[in-house]
């Protein structure tokens, strides 16, 4: 069986990925899509409350709109108390696959979430096998 590969698309991804904008990150390094999440907090450390119906969970409503309701309707209603973590998410060599990810998966994260530069610098054989494959195709001039 014959292999053939495709040394254009090497170099080109090669090329790509050391010349894009590693933001002052040392090498090996690549991108993730940050992100603001939520987590259940407990009642004294927490970012924001909300009021979850007890037999509809889909109807959440703010503590404004809760202090509203008469008791009786209140007591429909529970506190779920919020804290706003970082998430990270996937991880791309190239910022253009972190972007175009993020552009036509924008559904799925928070109108906040970027992409975000994070070293692998504990990952020594993988920085190896990067500057090996670098050499070998010729590439070698792109490294930082």
């Amino acid at each position: 069986m014959t292999h053939c590969i495709n040394e254009k698309i090497i170099k080109d991804f090669l090329k790509e990925m050391a010349t894009q904008d590693n933001r002052a990150t040392a090498f090996p390094y690549f991108y993730v899509i940050r992100d603001r999440g939520k987590v259940s907090a407990d009642s004294g450390d927490f970012d924001v409350v909300e009021y979850i119906a007890k037999d509809d969970f889909e109807d959440v409503i703010s503590k404004e709109k809760y202090n509203e309701l008469k008791e009786s309707e209140q007591d429909k209603y529970y506190a779920n108390y919020t804290q706003y973590v970082v998430e990270e998410k996937g991880m791309f060599l190239t910022e253009k696959d972190a972007e175009e990810h993020l552009r036509l998966n924008s559904h799925h994260y928070s109108k906040d979430a970027h992409t975000y530069v994070k070293s692998a610098w504990r990952a020594d054989y993988l920085k190896e096998f990067l500057t090996a494959l670098f050499n070998y195709f010729g590439q070698e001039g792109y490294l930082k």
